[in-house]
């Protein structure tokens, strides 16, 4: 399993062989998060099947979290 993360390109993606076990896929997208990428929602963007049965998994970064502050009442 690899995780690519190229910040140049905007690209990041998990590939998962066709063997992957679910265990193995977890502690990657835990590794992904400490780099603050998420998931990309199927309907955004579906995996890939690769030609070699291997699936590519979109990420995205994680949205920043908001604060919002009470200017005035």
């Amino acid at each position: 399993m690899t995780l690519v993360i190229d910040e140049e390109e905007y690209d990041f993606h998990i590939i998962a062989g066709p063997d992957h076990r679910s265990t193995e896929l977890r502690r990657v997208l835990d590794e992904a998060a400490k780099f603050g990428l998420e998931l990309l929602d199927d309907d955004e963007c579906e995996p890939e099947i690769m030609e070699d049965d291997s699936i590519k998994i979109y990420l995205c970064p994680t949205a920043a979290p908001t604060t919002l502050r009470l200017v005035a009442a």
